[in-house]
């Protein structure tokens, strides 16, 4: 399961996390997010307000797809996955996406979707609502593989026809953010 979040079973339920102050470092298990949610989780809010945050996605093997390896998000979802809100309001967070090294990775966003992209939804995608408003962040993603904050893709990935995406990423410049690898999305 999460570091600090849902459980290990797939759409595990994640409910509300909010980190207000202290020294909190979480490492996500196998699919999983640092913070936040399980493999294909669609759900839950979590809030930073003060504190020194670490935190790194798990990877493993997908049942649909055991030939790749799929990582968590640092802050956010599990492999194909992704949660309702996150919001950083201050703070000094670092988080990176979970990966592993070999050839068939799918690496997650530092903040956002695990690997293998958006949450699927009837009619479409999410990704969740993501409002960095405040504090210091340093999103990491894989060797620049996938959006450091957003849906755990290629940049140049182009969703199916006819699919809706639902999310939205706000940065205020009350923040300092610093993307190392990726880009956002």
């Amino acid at each position: 399961g999460a570091g600090i979040g849902a459980s290990s079973r797939r759409n595990g339920s994640l409910g509300t996390i909010v980190i207000e102050e202290g020294d909190i470092e979480a490492y996500g298990g196998a699919l999983a997010a640092g913070i936040g949610g399980s493999a294909e989780g669609d759900s839950g809010t979590i809030i930073i307000n003060g504190g020194t945050v670490y935190a790194k996605g798990g990877h493993g093997s997908y049942y649909k797809d055991i030939k790749n390896v799929y990582g968590g998000a640092g802050i956010g979802g599990g492999a194909n996955g992704c949660v309702d809100k996150i919001e950083i309001n201050g703070g000094n967070v670092t988080a990176c996406g979970g990966y592993a090294t070999n050839a068939g990775r799918h690496p997650g966003a530092a903040i956002g979707c695990g690997g293998g992209g958006a949450k699927a939804v009837e009619g479409g995608y999410k990704y969740g609502d993501i409002a960095i408003k405040g504090g210091t962040v340093l999103a990491i993603a894989y060797q620049n593989e996938v959006y450091a904050i957003g849906i755990a893709v290629k940049p140049d990935y182009v969703l199916p026809e006819g699919s809706t995406l639902d999310g939205s990423i706000s940065i205020s410049d009350q923040a300092v953010v610093n993307l190392n690898g990726g880009d956002y999305f």
